[in-house]
């Protein structure tokens, strides 16, 4: 059994204060990330719908730390697909949010995944998510953004 880790990181044209605002306030979260009510707590609960397809997969778990405008730190007991199957066990996603010159970078990084398989499909639906956020910045007119399917 192998403990795999995912890695990304992505640059943002928008300050510390906004881009993490998106990760804490539900109405914000909604237009990027899930359908479901939020209230990122340190120690709260959660269980949230990811915006992917119809019959979206659902995360539940608990916020382990959250510092203002600095990182959030959240464990995903467990992740299920429409179907209820089990994708994933015991995630832990650290979310790092860096001022730099012109924007903010995030740096996301997920330990506990027990093969390949799963840290890639991981990757890629938090690369798409991370996409539809950046598309925020980029499109203000709109303000929100249709689930898309991959």
């Amino acid at each position: 059994m192998s403990n795999q880790t995912v890695r990304l990181i992505r640059f943002f044209s928008t300050d510390q204060k906004n881009l993490f605002a998106h990760f804490i306030q539900s109405n914000l979260l909604k237009k990027w990330m899930t359908t479901s009510e939020m209230n990122p707590v340190a120690g709260q609960t959660y269980r949230y719908e990811v915006l992917t397809k119809p019959g979206a997969s659902v995360c539940v778990g608990h916020f382990k730390e959250i510092k203002t405008y600095s990182h959030i730190v959240m464990y995903d007991l467990i992740t299920t697909d429409a179907d209820g199957k089990v994708l994933t066990t015991n995630i832990e996603s650290k979310f790092e949010f860096i001022p730099t010159s012109g924007g903010t970078r995030i740096s996301l990084v997920q330990t506990g995944f027990l093969n390949t398989e799963e840290a890639n499909r991981s990757e890629f639906s938090w690369q798409h998510r991370l996409s539809r956020l950046n598309a925020l910045f980029n499109d203000e007119s709109s303000g929100h953004l249709e689930s898309a399917n991959y």
